[in-house]
């Protein structure tokens, strides 16, 4: 499944678990910025769905709320020190691709 949301192409490939019996729901969300291409990959529960549309629409879902959260972090900068670890592992998730 592919979707566009707030200028973020998001893609589903959700996997079958088979140890679980379970589809587990991975999204990859690619953008464009300053002539970068950038990825960030996410997956959900290994354990949860055992229908491929549910997996789907989690991981959809999933993409949509990490974009919410990465674009709002753009306009409200980290004040916890805290939560900078959890920022910092986010970040180096990501790949970029520049293009010729």
């Amino acid at each position: 499944m592919e979707e566009i949301y707030k200028a973020r192409h998001i893609r589903t490939t959700p996997r079958l678990n088979l140890d679980t019996d379970c589809w587990i729901p991975y999204a990859d969300v690619s953008w464009e910025e300053e002539g970068i291409k950038r990825i960030q990959l996410l997956a959900g529960p290994s354990d949860r769905f055992k229908l491929i549309d549910q997996a789907e629409v989690y991981a959809v879902e999933m993409a949509m709320t990490w974009i919410d959260t990465e674009v709002m972090g753009k306009f409200h900068p980290l004040s916890d020190p805290d939560k900078l670890g959890t920022e910092a592992e986010l970040i180096t998730a990501r790949a970029s691709i520049r293009r010729p």
